[in-house]
């Protein structure tokens, strides 16, 4: 039986690749037009691979999705939020902190995704939502305790979006009430984490 991993957000498919494979039928999410059809051109013909153009919510509706499209920059930093007004002070030098551009796009809850195509467990959830993490983990509902292990993105110390619920102890704190071990891993500017969990 092939193995289920979804990616939320898989921007220009830096990690996508590393879970392709041919036991494994992974469902990446990529509300960026542009870049959901650049990943789909790289994957059309393989059938592990299925491309969705929905961002992940706890309400399945359409809404504004924001785009930071910087030239030279991965465009990693669009989101459904906004920027926070004060990182030219508490995350400065970043040029691609910046919105370009916006549009309308579905969102969906991930336990709706699974009832639709019947996935009843979740080997890896990988999830790079910028300042959305924490909802995508909560769109699961009761089938967060389906999921095996996974990856998910926090405020450490810097909050990049507004009005966002995005930090680590929220999370964490929120995990360990499904059953998770948790462990954060700060990026290299200490801004933000990392935060694998796996179930105990």
């Amino acid at each position: 039986m092939k193995k289920t991993i979804i990616e939320v957000g898989g921007n220009l498919g830096q990690h996508t690749g590393k879970f392709v494979s041919p036991d494994t039928q992974l469902f990446v999410f990529e509300p960026v037009v542009e870049l959901y059809y650049k990943l789909w051109d790289r994957y059309k013909n393989n059938p592990n691979v299925l491309i969705l153009p929905f961002a992940i919510d706890e309400k399945c509706s359409i809404q504004k999705f924001n785009v930071a499209a910087v030239p030279g920059e991965s465009w990693g930093v669009s989101s459904l939020n906004e920027f926070s007004d004060d990182l030219g002070t508490t995350w400065p030098g970043r040029k691609d902190f910046k919105f370009t551009h916006s549009y309308m796009v579905p969102t969906l809850r991930l336990d709706t995704f699974c009832e639709l195509y019947g996935i009843t467990s979740i080997d890896y959830l990988w999830v790079d939502a910028q300042g959305h993490d924490f909802k995508v983990l909560k769109s699961l509902g009761s089938m967060i305790t389906s999921v095996k292990e996974g990856r998910c993105e926090a405020a450490y110390k810097v909050e990049l979006y507004k009005n966002t619920d995005n930090q680590h102890p929220n999370i964490t704190q929120y995990l360990s009430q499904f059953n998770f071990t948790t462990q954060i891993s700060p990026d290299s500017t200490g801004a933000e984490c990392d935060i694998l969990f796996s179930k105990k």
